[in-house]
């Protein structure tokens, strides 16, 4: 698998409240096409190797705790090594406040953790799988009230579309 390096003047997705950010020192990059990248928070285990401290908005196939391989330039190389958590992306499409909020206090009254970017993309951690079928249940009933539209990120493996 070979990663476009990281260019002067690429656009980098950063996360601004990582969700672990306490544990994190370390700063790496996912491409996510293009001449796009993510900025990630993770914690340095040792050359080459980090765990990831965020929850992804756009790259695929990992989740908050995984292992990742970096490179010297600080780019993913692959997912060393998952730990059973999963990541789902959610777009709001609902515009009314009190659909907006209820759906927020199902996210932390059941305790699952949450990172958002701009006004309606969030990302929700689940930690095993029984939450991550407790989300699902949740979010497809919001996308058949028209409130929501959500992917699974872990369902993809990081870089896969970019094989050459």
């Amino acid at each position: 698998m070979r990663f476009r390096p990281y260019q002067e003047g690429d656009f980098v997705f950063t996360h601004e409240e990582p969700v672990w950010r306490e544990r994190s020192n370390y700063i790496i990059h996912a491409f996510v096409g293009d001449t796009d990248y993510e900025q990630l928070f993770t914690k340095k285990i040792k050359p080459g190797l980090v765990e990831l401290c965020c929850i992804p908005f756009f790259a695929y196939g990992m989740a908050l705790g995984d292992f990742l391989e970096v490179d010297d330039k600080n780019l993913i190389q692959k997912v060393a090594q998952r730990n059973g958590r999963f990541t789902f992306r959610i777009d709001l499409k609902v515009e009314h406040i009190p659909s907006r909020i209820m759906i927020g206090n199902k996210f932390f009254d059941s305790g699952w953790l949450v990172e958002g970017t701009g006004d309606d993309l969030i990302s929700l951690d689940a930690p095993d799988e029984v939450e991550a079928q407790k989300i699902h249940d949740f979010l497809t009933e919001m996308v058949h009230a028209g409130y929501l539209e959500y992917e699974e990120g872990t369902a993809y493996e990081y870089g896969k579309e970019y094989d050459e």
